[in-house]
């Protein structure tokens, strides 16, 4: 009898529209974080998992998160980090290089560090409405930032509710993104969180996938920058002597070319971190139209 007085809940194995959101929420963040944070940064979805909002949060009692609300599921919505992850952002978005280790301690967050991640909770926000949409329309107003966090930030302890962990990094470190929602918010979307996947495709050869892999997909690809060199005559190559120095073309702020076997694949950006040189990468080569700018550049010249 207790069963039938208790709350309904959700599984997760009956809601692959759920987790194929967070997946695109994971592959979006990079983009979003480029207003605020020059270096690269990854994401991936780690996992999503049900349970209590007191187990849920008790393993990011240290962390930081915002309160959202959204009217049109009438719920209020959590989007948090762990105090690795504001400590490594932090840094990166006011140009550290990395090399800072994290605090590890549990003092308060500072106000540069709860205003750094009130940008990044307002660019999540953004980023996961649209997403949701696919569930159903969804608008999240911002209420609050806890620094102090336990199960009143979300409601009762018992609520049962949806938790999906994401894993990022920024130069050498990083954090956890954690977004919780109640499922009594979800439970009137069950039939659109239980909509069927894309068919998978046929399963391949075994034998002939483990020798694909092992023999191409494992192959080592030499990778070269290639920076544009100055254009000399002969007589001035001759001259040359060890010491010499040659001015090249490029300023800082030029694109250099990412080549392998000689073919261009990239267009990237030159950096440095932790001591050695770097690359990031811009836009993927488009050999044909690099062609044309060049037929019209040195149209324009000559």
């Amino acid at each position: 009898m207790r069963e039938l007085f208790e709350p309904a809940k959700l599984s997760l194995d009956k809601a692959p529209v759920l987790r194929g959101v967070f997946e695109r929420f994971s592959g979006s963040c990079s983009e979003l974080m480029r207003s605020l944070c020059a270096p690269p940064c990854t994401f991936m979805l780690n996992a999503v998992t049900t349970g209590n909002t007191w187990d849920l949060i008790d393993e990011f009692e240290d962390g930081i998160c915002s309160i959202y609300y959204s009217p049109e599921w009438d719920a209020r919505i959590l989007i948090g980090f762990d105090r690795r992850f504001a400590a490594s952002f932090t840094e990166a978005m006011f140009g550290g290089d990395g090399t800072e280790a994290p605090s590890e301690s549990d003092r308060p967050f500072s106000s540069v560090e709860v205003r750094a991640m009130k940008e990044i909770f307002a660019l999540a926000a953004r980023g996961l409405e649209p997403l949701m949409g696919v569930i159903d329309n969804m608008s999240l107003l911002f209420e609050r930032i806890e620094t102090k966090l336990d199960f009143s930030s979300i409601g009762i302890a018992d609520a049962p509710a949806i938790m999906a962990q994401l894993i990022a990094q920024v130069y050498e470190g990083g954090g956890r993104i954690f977004i919780i929602i109640p499922q009594s918010a979800l439970i009137p979307f069950r039939r659109k969180l239980e909509r069927e996947r894309s068919p998978e495709p046929a399963q391949q050869d075994p034998a002939w996938a483990k020798q694909l892999i092992s023999e191409i997909g494992l192959a080592d690809v030499q990778m070269s920058a290639i920076l544009k060199g100055p254009t000399l005559k002969l007589k001035e190559l001759a001259a040359l002597r060890i010491g010499d120095t040659m001015r090249l073309p490029d300023t800082i702020d030029s694109l250099v070319s990412f080549e392998c076997a000689g073919e261009p694949l990239f267009r990237c950006k030159v950096g440095q971190s932790a001591g050695r040189f770097t690359v990031q990468i811009v836009h993927r080569t488009d050999q044909r139209q690099e062609l044309i700018n060049e037929i019209f550049a040195e149209a324009l010249s000559s």
